[in-house]
């Protein structure tokens, strides 16, 4: 029973590989969506549900370059030196350089990737937190700006024809942030602002991805 569990998989990659049509998408357009879990490297900021578009050019056998605009959402933990109680909304705009290495006729094509990227940040407070500030008068504010982070990686594409494929990938951004903060007397309009620095971000991505090749 656990060699029959051991084999089974392999026996449909070799089937898929084998009666697949070779894949000639790696050179060309492509555009798709991708789909996983992300977890930031800070300990007060949850995994969240991530996803994003993908933009393909293949500029030959073992090159290509891809941009990707994605999403992640994690809560956050309070803190003395960092964000308040509430939720981060992270969208990176990432661009990659990608070595491939193509097997099986072009069906399968393992990848590493490099690249950098430029991350929009947006906070949102706890509704109960920002409720109890303005229950004795005052309203706080945080806003993180944004941050340009640098990413690596890898995955594994199958390539169902010539048109279509379907991937798995793990990216590592370094990201670190930065935030400025408000505290607003609502009766006297006084206001006291500070800074929030080195405000770690840097989350892991594992994801699926489907991509459509129009070359």
């Amino acid at each position: 029973m656990k060699r029959s569990i051991v084999l089974l998989p392999g026996l449909a990659f070799l089937f898929l590989t084998c009666a697949l049509p070779a894949g000639a998408g790696a050179q060309g357009l492509g555009f798709g969506f991708a789909a996983g879990y992300a977890k930031p490297s800070n300990s007060l900021y949850s995994g969240s549900v991530a996803g994003g578009v993908v933009f393909s050019i293949g500029v030959m056998k073992y090159l290509a370059f891809e941009i990707q605009a994605g999403y992640l959402g994690p809560a956050v933990e309070a803190s003395e030196d960092g964000l308040s109680e509430g939720r981060l909304t992270v969208v990176p705009v990432q661009l990659s350089v990608q070595g491939r290495f193509p097997f099986a006729g072009g069906r399968v094509a393992p990848f590493v990737e490099l690249g950098g990227g430029y991350y929009l940040n947006s906070f949102a407070l706890d509704s109960n937190l920002a409720k109890r500030w303005k229950d004795v008068g005052f309203t706080l504010e945080e806003k993180p700006g944004g941050a340009v982070g640098v990413h690596f990686g890898g995955g594994l594409d199958v390539f169902l024809g010539r048109r279509i494929s379907l991937g798995l990938g793990l990216k590592y951004s370094l990201v670190t942030m930065k935030a400025v903060w408000s505290l607003l007397d609502d009766a006297s309009r006084t206001e006291v602002t500070g800074e929030l620095d080195g405000l770690t971000l840097s989350p892991l991505v594992v994801g699926l991805r489907v991509r459509f090749f129009f070359n």
